[in-house]
């Protein structure tokens, strides 16, 4: 080899050698930030009492599922509830899913939003029959009041057809504590269930028709 073509290719050898270390590390870095931002597990409640429901639920969670920005997302069973309402309607099904998203809990209440329309979902009154309600109950451990979002959901104690399908996934929480949002606490949810007690009755029944417990949901089913 020329002298002069010598010191070339060693230059090039080692652009290349320190560009497959920077592609390297700027995908480390990418890694650590999904890590990161991945590390707040989301729980989502899922319900509606209009058309075939589970039909209209299951092509929620596949929208939900090839989110870009949505990974490890795991399932409930779906249960058959009687709806919390002086209106007279027809009983619901709801189910409580968990996932890692990049999306901010805004963001992510917009992603929700959007699926909800794309289901029929439009303006109704409160406790009204519905197509498709996408309530958001935690974002990790964050603390949001605001007009447009409110995590903890408010009412989620108070609902047993939210306590029973996110007992499928977890059987305790670290939350914001409902006095200082700033201390975190742990909740026993299978506690919550046991000494659960509220005015209004409320059934709820496991629909066996579904099943994706400590599994990764395939968004093909």
């Amino acid at each position: 080899m020329p002298w002069a073509v010598a010191p070339l290719v060693l230059r090039t050898t080692k652009a290349v050698k320190l560009m497959t270390v920077g592609v390297s590390l700027w995908s480390m870095r990418l890694k650590i930030r999904w890590t990161v931002a991945e590390s707040n597990d989301v729980y989502i409640g899922l319900g509606g009492n209009i058309g075939n429901t589970s039909s209209i639920l299951r092509s929620a969670i596949r929208s939900l599922a090839t989110l870009p920005e949505v990974a490890d997302l795991k399932l409930s069973h779906f249960y058959k509830t009687s709806p919390i309402s002086d209106l007279e309607q027809s009983p619901y099904v709801n189910a409580v899913c968990k996932f890692k998203t990049t999306l901010s809990a805004s963001h992510l209440l917009e992603k929700l939003q959007q699926i909800e329309k794309e289901h029929g979902k439009c303006p109704k009154p409160k406790n009204a029959p519905r197509t498709l309600d996408l309530d958001i109950l935690f974002y990790g451990s964050e603390y949001h009041d605001t007009v447009e979002l409110e995590i903890p959901h408010p009412r989620w104690r108070e609902r047993l057809f939210v306590l029973i399908p996110l007992a499928d996934l977890c059987s305790s929480l670290i939350i914001p504590h409902p006095q200082n949002s700033q201390q975190k606490q742990r909740v026993d949810v299978r506690e919550l269930i046991h000494t659960f007690s509220h005015p209004v009755f409320q059934s709820v029944s496991r629909l066996d028709e579904i099943s994706f417990i400590g599994n990764e949901y395939d968004p093909s089913y």
